[in-house]
């Protein structure tokens, strides 16, 4: 629980797997160990989803996506393009049924 306080309160920064397993006072192995009995996620998978979720917070309150990548950790727009869509897969069909929706009507005969 140390290491998700540590990774918590630092996510906007660089963060290390050697680093918070020094902050947390193990190895790096022993970090990854516990936290695979706890998350079912690496740690660094757990840092990028959190990252990716403070991020869609900010494109949802109108930052672009390349303040958002920075305000939150990530070193590239590349970096938190394949973040994103590792955290968000696209639903089949999503993009379709709403072009759909949003693609005018022909209109109809009279």
């Amino acid at each position: 629980i140390e290491a998700l306080i540590y990774i918590s309160n630092n996510l906007k920064n660089k963060l290390s797997l050697t680093a918070i397993a020094q902050h947390v006072g193990v190895t790096p192995e022993t970090l990854c160990r516990k936290f695979a009995q706890f998350s079912s996620m690496s740690p660094n998978e757990y840092i990028n989803y959190m990252r990716v979720c403070l991020a869609a917070d900010d494109l949802r309150d109108g930052m672009t996506i390349a303040e958002a990548a920075m305000n939150n950790g990530f070193g590239s727009i590349s970096n938190f393009n394949r973040s994103f869509k590792k955290a968000h897969p696209p639903v089949t069909g999503y993009w379709t049924v709403h072009a759909t929706i949003a693609a005018p009507y022909p209109a109809s005969p009279a």
